[in-house]
Order: C-alpha cells, then sequence, then structure tokens
C-alpha cells in the first residue's frame, strides 16, 4: 500500500544491536518511541510482556499520555 494511504501514520522499525539493519533505526523500541513522540500522538507498543511493563512505565513518564498508549492486555501479545 503506497506511504501516501496513510500519511498520518509512522511506523519506525527500530533495531537494538544491529548498526547495519538500515533503513531502520537503532535503539530500543522504548527509545525511539520516546525520541519520535510528538503531542497529540498515540503510541501503540506490542512486544513480550516485559517490554510492554518497561514501555507502559517509561513512556508515561516521558509524557505520553495514558489514553494515548495502547499496548496488550495482560495475557495479550
Amino acid at each position: 500500500m503506497p506511504a501516501q494511504a496513510h500519511d498520518w501514520l509512522t511506523i519506525v522499525p527500530a533495531f537494538s544491536d544491529d548498526p547495519e539493519a538500515a533503513p531502520a533505526e537503532q535503539g530500543t523500541a522504548i527509545a525511539l518511541a520516546i525520541h519520535h513522540h510528538r503531542p497529540g500522538h498515540h503510541v501503540h507498543v506490542c512486544g513480550p510482556p516485559a517490554m510492554n511493563t518497561a514501555a507502559r512505565r517509561w513512556l508515561t513518564i516521558a509524557g505520553v499520555p495514558a489514553d494515548h498508549l495502547h499496548l496488550p492486555t495482560i495475557g495479550e501479545r
């Protein structure tokens, strides 16, 4: 699907340990979400339970409003 079909959506692939993973960005998913977040944006996170727990904590501390943070509920992935 062409990128212009969803110009409101930004997907940022993240690779924490692979400097050769272009065009993805290097860093943790949480750090990159914080880096790219702008007021009014929503953040969707999906990963292992430990990452989701950390994302909820750190993204909230970074100022992402709870109603703009979307994570699986306990038991989902």
